[in-house]
Parts: C-alpha cells; sequence; structure tokens
C-alpha cells in the first residue's frame, strides 16, 4: 500500500510538474489553480494509503500536514463517519434531540424530524396530519414533493421544509448550522461518541459515556470523510472533500464514495507570480 501511494504521488509530481513548464508565465494562475487542485487530490490518496496500513487507528479525527518543496501545503483531515448522525438510519427520537439542542422548541423539533422521516421513506403517507405528503409541499408552495427514498447527499436535506429556516441565536439557517453533523454514509441508526465531535455530543445531550444508549453505537472503521486544503503561501487554495470506504464489498482497494470541493475554499489563486515551483511529493509527517 505504501509502494502505490508513493508511485501514485510520483504520478501526480511528474504531472504536476510536466503541465507548469507547458504554459507560459502568463497562465501561471491557471498552472497554479491545476496544481492546488492536484495536491488536494494527492491528499485523499496520502490519507486513504494511511487508513488502509493502520497509521491512523486512535478514536476521533486524525489531521496531518504535509509540506513540498516550494511553499506548497497540504493539511489533510480524516473523520469517522460513525461520529455523524445518518439521515437515512437514524430514528426520529434521535432527530428531534439535536434539534432541539439546536435551540427549537420541542414541538418544532418533533414536526422536523418527523418531515425528515416523511422526506425519505418510500409512501406519501403524512406523519402529521391526515393529508398526503405531497399535498403538504404544495401548501407551502414547494416545486418540489419528497423524495420518498434515501438521501443521496446531505445536501438533499435543504429541500425538507423547515431546514432552510433560520435558528433564533445568529445568521445561519437550521441546515447551515448543523450539516457538519449528518451523513449518509455511516449507515448506522446511532453515533460512536468516542468519534463524534464534541459540539454534537453536547447538542444531543451526552457527554461521550454519557451519551444516551439507544443512540449509542461502536463505528466499524470503515467509512471515512477525508478533507484536504492545499495552500500555496499566500497565492492560492483548494479544498477537496471525498468519502471512502476502505473496505468494499466489491473487493477494491478501497472506493469512493463521495467526491467534490471541500467546505467554502477558493480553487482560484489571489495573485499572478513569475512561475510556479515544481511539486516534490515527499515530506509527509503527522501533527494531531
Amino acid at each position: 500500500m505504501v509502494i502505490w501511494g508513493v508511485g501514485l504521488l510520483s504520478a501526480i509530481a511528474l504531472s504536476l510538474s510536466s503541465s507548469a513548464l507547458l504554459h507560459s508565465r502568463s497562465a501561471s494562475n491557471d498552472v497554479l489553480a491545476v496544481q492546488l487542485r492536484e495536491a488536494a487530490n494527492a491528499g485523499v490518496a496520502i490519507a486513504i494509503a494511511k487508513l488502509k496500513a493502520g497509521h491512523l487507528k486512535g478514536p476521533g479525527m486524525h489531521e496531518f500536514q504535509c509540506r513540498f518543496e516550494g511553499a506548497y501545503n497540504l493539511v489533510v483531515r480524516v473523520e469517522d463517519e460513525a461520529g455523524k448522525i445518518d439521515l437515512n438510519f437514524a430514528s426520529t427520537g434521535l432527530l428531534e434531540r439535536i434539534f432541539t439542542g439546536a435551540g427549537l422548541s420541542a414541538g418544532a423539533a418533533k414536526s422536523l424530524a418527523q418531515d425528515i422521516a416523511d422526506f425519505r421513506d418510500g409512501d406519501n403517507a403524512f406523519r402529521r396530519g391526515k393529508t398526503h405528503e405531497d399535498r403538504y409541499y404544495r401548501s407551502l408552495d414547494l416545486v418540489h414533493g419528497p423524495k420518498n427514498a434515501p438521501l443521496s447527499n446531505v445536501v438533499e436535506l435543504e429541500q425538507v421544509p423547515g431546514m432552510t429556516v433560520r435558528l433564533q441565536k445568529g445568521p445561519l439557517t437550521r441546515y447551515e448550522a448543523l450539516k457538519r453533523h449528518f451523513t449518509v454514509h455511516s449507515k448506522r441508526s446511532g453515533l460512536d461518541p468516542r468519534v463524534a465531535d464534541p459540539e454534537l455530543l453536547r447538542l444531543i445531550g451526552g457527554t461521550g459515556i454519557g451519551t444516551p444508549p439507544q443512540y449509542t453505537v461502536r463505528s466499524s472503521r470503515q467509512y471515512f470523510a477525508i478533507i484536504v486544503r492545499s495552500a500555496h503561501g499566500g497565492r492560492g487554495r483548494f479544498s477537496r472533500k471525498a468519502v471512502v470506504d476502505i473496505r468494499p464489498a466489491t473487493g477494491q482497494s478501497h472506493k469512493i464514495l463521495a467526491w467534490g470541493p471541500g467546505p467554502k475554499d477558493s480553487a482560484r489563486p489571489v495573485a499572478s507570480g513569475p512561475g510556479v515551483p515544481i511539486l516534490d511529493l515527499r515530506d509527509c509527517r503527522d501533527v494531531i
């Protein structure tokens, strides 16, 4: 696995250095943007290699840093998805707890949890009245109805009525404030408090061992989110997020479950320069 990782990164480095030579100085910003993106992708590969090799064993979030020759820097964070609430498997009771912890009244939290259950289930029966789900959505002047199927990603949660309402405290909507605590990849009805964000434990009324037992599960250490931020001094930055299954039933070495930009990071460099240094993907060290 280590040899595979080194070989892959060496190929990326060669590709990036060749790209830099092919572009003129006037295109250095575009070259830098590509190199930052590929460096972030390399960070995902490094994290997968570390997970497969068993180098990230302890509970909780892992973070390490990679430095390249020149001014390139990567910060890689690895999160166990079992420390989040799976929107497709969580009970309405667990969903109610996080919404109550975020400041909703008991009644509003229960209604929102039931609306999520209605959104993901396969029928058109409305849990909070004698109407049907599609009629309820039309009564709110929504152009869409419930999915009536499991959520494919956390972003779909915004389609649930009430999720885009702002919290009483602060400028964020319910979705914006809580999205980082949700997943669609853990495939568990509860969460493992050993790998959960302390803020999430506070929201659901648990602090590690004190987490309500009906919502406590043990991580399978199979599904992980990898967030990589690449930067080149003050010239540019890029962020990548991937979710990976490191023990897929298909027999593959690993399987990418989700791939996209990371949270609110610019992909464009902020300034131009005389040239883009060639990446030397050599030094990668743990910082946490």
